[in-house]
């Protein structure tokens, strides 16, 4: 039941006041190059200023009474080189930094997803709404610098970063407490066979892992269009060269501010070389970036107060969010994303803007994109053809393979890019959307906005008032599959910088139970990924194997390995009934 009310409450209504984003010049020299606290005190420096704090940042800075902040990748880069962690809070990292003292519960960290900015604006928007949070700013950005990180590893002087800071000081660590963790609702138990099926399906694509999953989405999604991924390819590689036109307008933001051709993009070049069959290497988002955003909120009544210019004002009207099932061969398609349709029809519908999303009541989108899939389910979502629509609709910044990929933080650029042309006359009074997507076409998360005050106070519904079943039950995966089985989708992996295929992955269904699983071809077995590469593969049947004498462990837990090869006759399909 909708229990949102009808009037409107300016003391619990969420409104972004100001805007900042940084992005760090790859020119500068490691040891010159600011900490990850340092850019995200200047992204915030930055979102002060545009909230008309010029020379009086620190006046708003200081009072900062939450920060929201999503997990790094630059994390797990220092963990893997220095065995420990680079920071017991980020969040709390940053308010010391700022001079700020929010209270320890008003310290978030949404755990690593793309999602995590809308993910994170929402849930202040909604401790807002129910009066949760003390009347003051709330600082939401986040940070990744891993071009300089791996500057620093690759040059051999990794201790630089250390000495300059780059971590928190056992003083900083005495000072601080662990922060609360959000957006934590799609990670399966610590133990468990949930955990060996993700490392099942980890090990049958390779790593790092979305770059071989998300090609089994777009050869699903090819599939559904009667294409073959080769006749998809031309398709995909128009819709991201007019993401790189955008990129390139705006080289101070850009990581990689460039256009790139519908032509280029296809060739399979040293420069372009082939990933996960479609998918080129400038089709990836890519996140060696050195870039930071931070995002000021607060209510509409203390941003009256404080005097915040109305012209500033961009008020969140409604979001949605969605959890699909994180083991692709349970899920109930490929070729589509119904938690993803689900997030942005709870958007609308709670923006007042109807029961289900569409792009005519919408003047602007900033589309997750770290493939080509995510930009064409987005737009399917919201019944928007991505070949004949104005990329200018589409995207604020050009996408993650050419802005850059900040890790779980790019959409927090999107979200600055979509609050400044929202301000614009042309656009003043329209709404924006923010689609984010995060894991592999997991989690999802919405957001509705305009310079346009909202009717009534936004309020948030729990996920599991509107939440979908997306997925197949545990018992439907099979775990040790022997036989003849059906292709669902497939990929193959190809051998960097070579354009050779090293090993074909499929998601597949047993004929004799319908179990799903995922495997992958024996090593050397080329004979099996040139035959999928050969034609649409998607319903022909493969031999499937579990080989029980070899276990491949990940933590405390094994798997067994699981390979398949094309069929003494590779073409001719095999009907059930003659199995």
């Amino acid at each position: 039941m909708d229990t949102t009310s009808n009037r409107m409450d300016k003391e619990r209504q969420a409104v972004i006041v100001g805007v900042g984003r940084y992005t760090q010049s790859q020119r500068v020299e490691v040891k010159d190059c600011k900490t990850p606290v340092g850019m995200q005190v200047e992204a915030a420096m930055r979102a002060a200023r545009d909230a008309g704090f010029t020379g009086r940042e620190h006046r708003l800075l200081n009072d900062i009474v939450a920060v929201g902040t999503p997990g790094m990748f630059l994390e797990q880069r220092w963990l893997g080189q220095f065995k420990q962690m680079p920071f017991k809070s980020f969040s709390g990292s940053v308010a010391l930094a700022l001079g700020a003292k929010p209270h320890p519960w008003h310290l978030f960290r949404a755990y690593p997803g793309g999602n995590s900015p809308q993910y994170l604006v929402s849930h202040f928007a909604e401790m807002l709404s129910k009066g949760e949070l003390p009347q003051g700013p709330i600082l939401i950005g986040g940070v990744e610098e891993n071009s300089a990180f791996d500057r620093a590893v690759r040059s051999g002087k990794k201790e630089i970063l250390v000495q300059n800071g780059w971590a928190d000081t056992p003083e900083d660590i005495a000072k601080l407490t662990e922060p609360v963790m959000v957006n934590t609702l799609q990670q399966p138990p610590v133990e468990g066979p949930y955990r060996s099926i993700l490392a099942s399906q980890f090990y049958h694509t390779g790593n790092p892992p979305a770059l071989y999953l998300y090609p089994l989405f777009e050869n699903a999604y090819a599939h559904s269009l009667g294409r073959t991924a080769e006749e998809h390819l031309p398709y995909i590689a128009d819709l991201f060269s007019r993401f790189s036109v955008v990129a390139a307008a705006q080289a101070e933001h850009s990581w990689y501010p460039y256009e790139r051709t519908k032509e280029w993009l296809v060739e399979p070049t040293k420069e372009n070389y082939i990933i996960g069959y479609p998918y080129r290497k400038w089709m990836c988002a890519r996140d060696e970036v050195d870039q930071s955003s931070a995002v000021l909120m607060m209510s509409w009544a203390e941003a009256l107060r404080r005097g915040i210019s109305e012209d500033n004002l961009v008020f969140l009207h409604g979001s949605g969010d969605a959890v699909d099932e994180n083991i692709l061969a349970l899920r109930y398609r490929l070729d589509k994303s119904p938690s993803m349709q689900v997030a942005y029809n709870e958007a609308f519908r709670s923006a007042g803007l109807g029961k289900h999303a569409d792009e005519t009541k919408v003047a602007l989108f900033d589309i997750y994109s770290c493939f080509p899939i995510a930009v064409e389910h987005a737009c399917d979502c919201v019944r928007m053809d991505p070949r004949t629509c104005d990329v200018s609709r589409m995207t604020q910044t050009g996408g993650l393979p050419y802005h850059g990929g900040p890790g779980s933080n790019y959409s927090g650029h999107g979200l600055c890019a979509l609050v400044e042309k929202l301000r614009l006359d042309r656009f003043r009074g329209t709404y924006g959307v923010l689609g984010a997507n995060g894991g592999w076409l997991t989690e999802h998360s919405v957001g509705v906005y305009s310079t346009k005050p909202p009717s009534r106070t936004y309020m948030r519904r729990d996920m599991s008032e509107y939440k979908d079943e997306y997925a197949f039950p545990l018992e439907k995966f099979a775990w040790a599959p022997n036989g003849i089985a059906k292709i669902i989708t497939w990929t193959v992996r190809f051998k960097r910088k070579l354009n050779e295929p090293e090993t074909g992955v499929i998601v597949g269904e047993m004929l004799d139970d319908s179990k799903r699983f995922c495997a992958n071809t024996k090593k050397g077995d080329i004979r099996s990924c040139e035959w999928l590469l050969g034609q649409d593969r998607i319903g022909e049947y493969v031999l499937v194997h579990t080989d029980t004498s070899q276990k491949v462990t990940f933590g405390k837990r094994f798997f067994h390995v699981v390979t398949f090869e094309a069929l003494p006759h590779p073409g001719k399909k095999v009907p059930r009934s003659k199995v």
